[in-house]
């Protein structure tokens, strides 16, 4: 079975990052700083931060996370399972500032390509 998972920030460090596959996600919020996760294992982490934002050195300003995000990346993870085979490599999503600033879901991206 193929495997969706998020690349987020870590809580311990700026450089580094975390992996949370998504069904093992059992809650998601926002609070237009970020998106939280909580985990089947009652963890509670942020997948998304504003100031974490990847390529916000690209971007004279940061805009808010939008208060929908959490939605949008259910829906981002139901349009990769419905075009995923069995036996596709895992997918990784994570969120991104697209050419005009604006927060979006980018991916999916095989594995592969992120080691």
């Amino acid at each position: 079975m193929t495997d969706i998972w998020v690349l987020g920030p870590s809580s311990r460090f700026a450089d580094e990052s975390t992996l949370v596959r998504t069904d093992d996600i059992t809650d998601l919020a926002t609070d237009g700083n970020g998106v939280t996760a909580t985990l089947r294992s009652q963890k509670t982490l942020h997948i998304v931060h504003q100031d974490h934002a990847p390529g916000k050195e690209l971007h004279s300003t940061v805009p808010p996370v939008p208060g929908t995000f959490h939605i949008a990346l259910l829906v981002k993870i139901s349009k990769v399972r419905q075009k995923l085979n069995d036996g596709d490599e895992d997918q990784i999503l994570m969120a991104d500032l697209d050419d005009d600033g604006a927060w979006d879901w980018g991916g999916p991206y095989p594995v592969s390509d992120l080691a």
